[in-house]
């Protein structure tokens, strides 16, 4: 329970502007597998409420600046699973809302399909707030502020550096070193 604003407006009073702010992208992404990569981009733009001429520039732009042109237009059913996550975070950019929420947004690809999003999404942020959800320190590379939840709580808050010692840190930075 509680009250919870978004850019200054009540959620609860106001939930489609609050909305309208964020974009999200859930850890439990889907594609429609019969549609190339630029239709689903195309239709999710339209779900955005963008008009055909701004989901045709976003989608283009978004395409280019996460280096998805080569598969632009190949059916997302034939993609690798880095590939359908990397055009699921284009896919959460689309909007360009000035929040971004990114639900396990590296959790899943291989190794090198995971150091390129984290490149892609470092680059396609600059002057928005991102609220990454993750599990792995690998995820939260080049964050400004961790909060740390447990129970639904913030039990700690601070930089990267401040924390580093917090054991939760520690946990997360055993599990990527395989630990």
């Amino acid at each position: 329970s509680g009250t919870a604003f978004v850019l200054g407006c009540n959620t609860a009073v106001h939930p489609e502007r609050a909305r309208q702010a964020l974009g999200y992208m859930s850890q439990r992404f889907s594609l429609y597998a019969n549609m190339t990569v630029r239709e689903n981009m195309m239709f999710y733009g339209g779900l955005y409420g963008l008009s055909r001429e701004e989901r045709r520039t976003r989608v283009a732009e978004v395409i280019a600046r996460m280096q998805l042109t080569d598969r632009a237009d190949v059916l997302a059913g034939g993609l690798s699973g880095g590939q359908k996550q990397r055009i699921s975070v284009a896919r959460a950019l689309l909007k360009d809302a000035p929040i971004l929420v990114l639900d396990e947004a590296t959790a899943f690809p291989a190794p090198e399909a995971e150091a390129d999003i984290q490149a892609a999404l470092t680059r396609l942020v600059q002057g928005k707030t991102v609220l990454v959800i993750a599990h792995r320190a690998a995820s939260i590379a080049g964050v400004d502020q961790i909060a740390i939840l447990d129970a639904g709580r913030i039990i700690a808050l601070g930089t990267p550096d401040q924390l580093a010692d917090h054991p939760y840190m520690r946990c997360m930075s055993a599990t990527a070193k395989g630990h």
